[in-house]
């Protein structure tokens, strides 16, 4: 394990930020290859990092995307005192602000509402290249949230013709607590937003599809809205990915009994009408017994070109990352038994938010390590056997920190198509949440 402070060591690009009163965006570009796997790319801001300061408040990054052209994208929200905002940056391959979006490479944002997160985003490319947020709002910060979509064009402006004045606040029938942090463009640029939602006392797997317009797509279920049910227990849909046919995929938690004690890893296959597709085990729905335990929390995925299905989140105290067949049921070749835990060595715990496909097969999860106290930044790339890659930081992970005793975790991971990584998510200093 290579633990380093402010330095990092794989070509790719870490999106971190730290500040005081203002909100900052560091990106951090790390080396893919096997000679230099794991140190920062000094062609990305002369150091790997590119600080960026936003106005005030604490502000949290979740998602990123990158443009055809090399920009990238880090999302996330900004909290103040009596509000929340959606929080936006653009950089240049070079790390620098692209002022082409909004004037200063930043946009703050909402869904309609007072109080707005923004939890996931997709950039489709092509087409009108606009970028799409999602998460959800409130009046108030202890409000009923609704599920939030909003569409930015090119310049960092709100697209007027999507909803209303750029966004759609979305709520399901008698939900109290609608939350969406997936989303995915389809090919027909119907837009594809997944969390979950309140029934019947309990939380279920929800998705929306909406129209090029913001409305609701009423071809799909009948009004545009599905929610799906495991165990009669509480359901948390974290992710969601389009596959080459049109059938809908959607990843996160679901609890196996009252107590909310023992959690799996859950999968749904939703057919492009939203009706559930039983050629995904016989029901469309799959819980991952092998993943079970009392803090289990299956956060994102990624596909193979082989429809195989790469899901990563939190076991225990581990990382842990497992693979699935395209029709459901763990794939045996990959870990034991389709699943591998990752623990970080002399750490006192970990767990990934985020997967990525490089080229080759080999699987990038990043996240943390850490506990309750202080955690760090971590990336890990494991061979498509499941096992750590010792070609990468000599273990296979690398760990990433700015200071001691501090929260710093990677919420988001990308490839470029140079085979350079980014990495974004936040990281605190003297009590401040920034961008990471």
């Amino acid at each position: 394990m290579n633990t380093s402070t402010r330095s990092f060591h794989t070509h790719h690009r870490i999106l971190l930020g730290f500040g005081l009163s203002t909100a900052a965006v560091l990106a951090l570009a790390l080396a893919g290859n096997a000679q230099t796997a794991g140190t920062l790319d000094d062609n990305f801001s002369s150091d790997g990092v590119a600080n960026i300061e936003f106005t005030s408040g604490d502000v949290s990054g979740y998602a990123l995307s990158i443009r055809q052209d090399g920009d990238i994208y880090i999302a996330g929200f900004q909290n103040l005192a009596d509000a929340e905002n959606i929080a936006i940056a653009r950089l240049n391959p070079d790390g620098g602000l692209d002022t082409g979006f909004d004037g200063d490479g930043k946009v703050l944002g909402t869904f309609g509402q007072d109080y707005a997160r923004g939890l996931g985003m997709a950039y489709p490319g092509g087409g009108s290249g606009d970028l799409y947020v999602v998460g959800y709002d409130s009046e108030t910060s202890s409000g009923t949230t609704n599920f939030g979509t909003a569409r930015f064009n090119n310049l960092g402006n709100p697209v007027t013709g999507f909803g209303t004045n750029g966004s759609v606040s979305t709520g399901f029938t008698s939900g109290i607590d609608d939350k969406a942090w997936g989303v995915a463009i389809q090919s027909d640029d119907r837009i594809v937003v997944a969390g979950y939602t309140t029934a019947n006392g309990q939380l279920d797997f929800a998705v929306a599809r909406y129209l090029t317009d913001g409305t609701l797509d009423n071809s799909f279920s009948f009004d545009g809205k599905v929610a799906v049910d495991f165990n009669g227990y509480n359901d948390f849909a974290h992710d969601v990915e389009i596959q080459p046919d049109g059938k809908i995929l959607v990843a996160g938690t679901s609890l196996v009994n009252s107590s909310g004690v023992e959690r799996r890893y859950s999968l749904m296959r939703l057919m492009p009408d939203g009706t559930l597709d039983p050629s995904f085990t016989g029901d469309g729905k799959y819980q991952i017994e092998a993943t079970e335990g009392p803090t289990t929390d299956g956060w994102n995925m990624t596909i193979r070109p082989d429809g195989k299905i790469i899901m990563a989140g939190i076991k225990g105290t581990n990382g842990c990352v497992v693979r699935v067949n395209a029709d459901g049921g763990l794939d045996t070749d990959f870990g034991t038994n389709g699943v591998t835990e990752f623990a970080v060595s002399g750490a006192t715990g970990a767990g990934f938010y985020a997967a990525a496909l490089q080229i080759d097969g080999k699987v990038l999860c990043a996240g943390y390590d850490g506990d309750a106290n202080a955690s760090n930044l971590l990336l890990a790339r494991f061979l498509e056997s499941g096992a750590p890659d010792p070609d990468f930081s000599n273990d296979g992970a690398v760990t990433f920190s700015f200071a001691t005793g501090i929260f710093e975790t990677a919420r988001d991971v990308l490839v470029q198509p140079d085979g350079k990584i980014v990495i974004g998510g936040n990281t605190e200093l003297s009590g401040a949440i920034q961008f990471a």
